[in-house]
């Protein structure tokens, strides 16, 4: 059915007055006007909707410049579905051509889902169509992509909470999303484009993906790594709600919420064997290149990670330049070592050494994070739990570590000089001290807490 588009009336009412002077003027004058206008208007386009769109509705506005005046017909699949005039574009629109204006068919009826040929033909004021109507194809789709998520690696399913909850520091999103393989064009295309998985201003997309075939189309599962969220203090234990998304060309969104309850109410407990008081400046140790101090801790039976180190860095008596008290330390390897099974003093190294960096204060404790959480819950490597931390020089004689030499003596600090002495035991608490965790991340904060290890425990 042809609409009605009222705006028709001011351009009539203008041909009209354009065509009672045009008579007047002939009237009055010898001089024959032009013959009438013979040419087919050319060079309309379609600038929305866009060939090969997809669109998620069933009515679009057909919009478009043409020679002004002209009047446009819309027809989908070659029925005539409205119709509107070229209106003078003016400054409002520089991408119109010279002497084109637009036009907008409002409300134009696609019909249901399916490929649908869209054409705009064009006629101008003296009635000379145009040779060709302007073509495009265009898919209307309004169904979202199939989502299914069928489970989350490294959680457990609460039936009676309705949530995945866990105590690991990222867990794995593992879904699926079908894709149709219909020949028929009419039919949607229902392929999804995207997967993501949104929580709050974080988004996150997949991993890796897999097609397989399966119930007769084909499917493809996505695997999507997922982080622990930021935890706040005092209560670190988060319920977060995840938006699994798949999406397609035409914008339709298909979203299963899931919901994942980490369980991290981690306890970061610093070890150590110090008192925290040097005592006097005499009580350090310095090294030369290569040369190592360890001391060594056994964590509680929670603990399952070496998260940070902290060393007391003491003066090394260097004045900086040009300001004298600024820090002159030097870089060193932070280190933690698995127990040698023959003698249980310092084997081979946890983590593969992370560089302190230079220029840290003095006189103060230096915390170090370690980049990867060094895990000492096997048994072979780290026996009952235990492990050394310490420092390997990468320079003569800096940094200097400072050494509680107070009662009682603990007999943990070891310092190796070199292959043939190896290591020997020190007769004062080096002030070197652990940090573990539960989980393989340093909250820090509230979180922290400082335990003394049980003295008889040899």
């Amino acid at each position: 059915m042809v609409k009605k588009v009222t705006r028709w009336w001011p351009v009539l009412g203008l041909i009209v007055i354009a065509s009672a002077v045009l008579f007047a003027w002939v009237g009055c004058s010898t001089v024959e006007p032009m013959g009438p206008d013979d040419d087919p208007p050319t060079g309309m386009v379609i600038t929305n909707p866009l060939d090969g769109a997809s669109l998620n509705t069933e009515v679009v506005n057909i919009r478009g410049h043409a020679e002004v005046g002209a009047t446009l017909r819309a027809y989908v699949n070659g029925v005539l579905v409205g119709s509107a005039l070229s209106w003078p574009a003016g400054d409002e629109d520089p991408a119109a051509p010279p002497s084109f204006g637009n036009f907008t068919i409002d409300d134009v009826e696609l019909g249901g889902e399916g490929r649908k040929r869209l054409g705009v033909l064009a006629s101008d004021l003296y009635g000379n169509q145009a040779a060709d109507t302007v073509m495009i194809t265009v898919t209307v789709d309004t169904t979202r992509p199939p989502l299914t998520v069928e489970n989350v690696i490294d959680a457990d399913w609460k039936e009676a909470e309705q949530y995945w909850e866990t105590n690991k520091p990222s867990v794995t999103i593992v879904g699926r999303s079908d894709k149709s393989i219909a020949a028929s064009v009419t039919e949607t295309d229902t392929t999804y484009v995207g997967i993501r998985v949104i929580l709050e201003n974080a988004e996150y997309e997949p991993d890796a993906t897999e097609v397989y075939s399966a119930g007769g189309s084909d499917s493809v599962r996505f695997w999507a790594s997922i982080p622990t969220p930021p935890l706040m203090w005092p209560d670190p234990d988060t319920l977060a709600t995840y938006l699994v998304q798949a999406y397609d060309a035409a914008g339709n969104v298909a979203t299963s919420p899931t919901r994942i309850y980490w369980n991290v109410t981690g306890r970061d407990t610093v070890l150590r064997w110090d008192d925290g008081d040097y005592g006097s400046i005499g009580n350090k140790i310095e090294g030369s290149t290569g040369q190592r101090l360890a001391v060594k801790f056994r964590a509680p039976a929670w603990a399952s990670y070496v998260t940070q180190i902290h060393y007391f860095i003491m003066n090394d008596d260097v004045p900086g330049d040009p300001n004298p008290n600024d820090p002159t330390t030097a870089p060193f390897t932070a280190y933690v070592w698995k127990l040698d099974p023959m003698t249980e003093q310092p084997g081979s190294p946890g983590n593969s050494g992370m560089n302190s960096g230079g220029f840290y204060p003095e006189v103060e404790w230096l915390e170090l994070t370690l980049p990867n959480a060094v895990n000492i819950s096997d048994p072979e490597d780290y026996p009952s739990k235990q492990f050394y931390v310490g420092i390997e020089w990468l320079e003569r004689f800096n940094p200097v570590i400072g050494e509680d030499s107070s009662d009682p003596i603990d007999f943990r600090s070891w310092f190796f000089s070199d292959p043939e002495a190896g290591w020997s035991l020190r007769n004062k608490d080096t002030m070197i001290r652990a940090v573990v965790s539960d989980v393989p991340i340093s909250a820090g904060g509230g979180r922290t807490a400082i335990v003394y290890p049980d003295r008889t425990a040899r």
